[in-house]
C-alpha cells in the first residue's frame, strides 16, 4: 500500500511539474521567468461608436445620425505571485492609447484603477501588494498620456477574488489590475 501511494505521489508531481511548463510556456510563453502581465482580456479594441436613434438625438444633416461616443471595454491586467510590477506588453499599451483617446473626446469622463491580490500572504501584505499594483498600472497610464487627474486608484486586497483560491489557476485570476472607464 505505501509503494501505491509512493508511485501515485511521484506520478502527481509529475503531473503539476507538466501541467505548470505547459502553462508558463506554451500558453504563456514566458519560459525565461521574467514577470510579465498576461494578456487575459482581448486586444484592445476599437472605440466603438454606436447610432443613436434618429428621434432621440438631432441630426448633424439629412444623411448622418449623431454617434454616442462609446467607453472601452474593462481591461484586465494579471500579475505573478508577489510582484507589484512588470513588463507592459504592446497589446496592454494599445489599450492605454484607446483610454487615452476616449477621455481626450468625452469631456468628464474617468478611469479607475483597482488593484487585488490573491489569498497568498498575511490581509496586510495583501492590500499593499494590491495598492502597488493598481499605483504601477497608473504610473503607465500618466506615462502614456493620460492626466493624473482623470485617474482614480483602489485597492481591494483579497476580498474581491474572481476566482477560487484553492487553485493556482483560481489565485492568478485573482493576482489582478482591474481598469474601468466611465
Amino acid at each position: 500500500m505505501k509503494s501505491a501511494i509512493v508511485i501515485f505521489s511521484v506520478l502527481l508531481a509529475a503531473w503539476i511539474a507538466g501541467s505548470s511548463y505547459w502553462y508558463v510556456c506554451k500558453i504563456r510563453q514566458n519560459c525565461n521567468g521574467k514577470a510579465v502581465i498576461s494578456e487575459t482580456v482581448q486586444e484592445a479594441p476599437e472605440i466603438p461608436e454606436v447610432p443613436v436613434e434618429a428621434d432621440t438625438m438631432p441630426m448633424t444633416s439629412a444623411a448622418e445620425p449623431v454617434t454616442q461616443l462609446q467607453p472601452p471595454v474593462p481591461y484586465t491586467l494579471l500579475f505573478n505571485t508577489g510582484i507589484a510590477n512588470c513588463e507592459i506588453a504592446q497589446a496592454d499599451r494599445n489599450h492605454f492609447a484607446l483610454i487615452k483617446k476616449y477621455l481626450d473626446e468625452k469631456a468628464g469622463s474617468r478611469v479607475s484603477v483597482i488593484g487585488h491580490a490573491d489569498n497568498t500572504g498575511s490581509d496586510a501584505l495583501n492590500m499593499t501588494l494590491s495598492r502597488q499594483r493598481a499605483e504601477f498600472i497608473r504610473q503607465q497610464l500618466i506615462s502614456g498620456g493620460i492626466s493624473a487627474e482623470h485617474i482614480s486608484v483602489a485597492h481591494r486586497g483579497e476580498s474581491e477574488p474572481v476566482a477560487g483560491n484553492d487553485t493556482e489557476e483560481g489565485r492568478a485570476q485573482n493576482r489582478r489590475v482591474e481598469i474601468v472607464t466611465n
